[in-house]
């Protein structure tokens, strides 16, 4: 029984493998700039802005990410432009069968979308919820961790600073999200930074910004598993900036409008400013 139910396993896995993998391609060499791996994935319409993302590979011991982030101020953003208004997103993400973004945004059009404050999404059922009672500024550590619930489901978790957001409690989840083995949940972790056309936006030159995002103390953390694959102990940190063997892919979209500069195997600094050449 236990070599039938290992054999459906790893048929269920090699099938997800396979729709991981099985994207189609997208990008253009002029509007993406690939970093590492494959831009496949890259939205390159150009109302959708200027933006940068990094994956891990999948690995269902990879249980956790986080990293300092340093927020921009009102100085370092314009969010209406010439043609219309854009949201800025500094997020993490986990995708199992359902991807979640969950983090940081901030639009305009109301005193409560006016501040930076937690988000988060869904990307197959296109459920959006957002949490506009905290808001932050200047530096805050942000975390995103998946654990197995008490219900045998995954939860997802996003910590910033001492502020704990549980993605189960908006409805954002449901029993087919992820698929769960042993302890552990098959998934992996990506990163992103974007300034987004909220309005109909026709221009990727309509002076719209998002200056000074630091990334610092990226890390991701991997489960020790014993010889039945069942997780124990604490888990190993490890470096998670583009430079680290630990992201699989990375890609800038539309390159001349957003730089994305290098810090160390755990820190990055990103900026977009859409203009006709700008300084990024």
């Amino acid at each position: 029984m236990e070599k039938f139910k290992n054999s459906i396993m790893a048929t269920m896995l090699v099938c997800f493998l396979l729709l991981f993998n099985a994207i189609t391609t997208f990008a253009t060499p002029e509007n993406v700039k690939v970093i590492k791996g494959s831009g496949n994935w890259a939205e390159v319409e150009e109302a959708a802005g200027g933006h940068y993302y990094a994956f891990s590979g999948f690995d269902r011991r990879y249980s956790k990410i986080s990293a300092t982030i340093q927020i921009p101020g009102p100085e370092h953003l314009i969010l209406e432009g010439s043609h219309g208004k854009r949201a800025a997103y500094i997020s993490f993400g986990v995708k199992g069968n359902h991807g979640i973004d969950f983090g940081l945004t901030r639009a305009t059009g109301s005193d409560e979308y006016n501040n930076w404050h937690v988000y988060a999404y869904n990307t197959v059922t296109g459920k959006f919820v957002r949490w506009t009672d905290y808001t932050y500024t200047g530096s805050e550590v942000m975390t995103l961790e998946t654990t197995i619930g008490a219900d045998g489901q995954t939860d997802v978790v996003l910590t910033v600073g001492n502020d704990r957001f549980n993605a189960d409690d908006k409805g954002l989840l449901t029993d087919d999200s992820f698929i769960e083995w042993r302890g552990l949940s098959d998934n992996l972790f990506y990163r992103f930074v974007s300034l987004v056309d909220v309005s109909g936006s026709e221009s990727i030159y309509d002076g719209t910004m998002l200056r000074g995002v630091g990334l610092q103390n990226l890390s991701i953390y991997k489960q020790n598993v014993n010889s039945n694959g069942y997780p124990y102990g604490s888990p190993i940190k490890k470096s998670w900036g583009y430079k680290a063997s630990t992201i699989l892919n990375a890609y800038e979209v539309y390159p001349e409008q957003i730089g994305v500069h290098k810090g160390s195997f755990s820190s990055e600094y990103i900026n977009i400013k859409h203009e006709v050449n700008p300084e990024v």
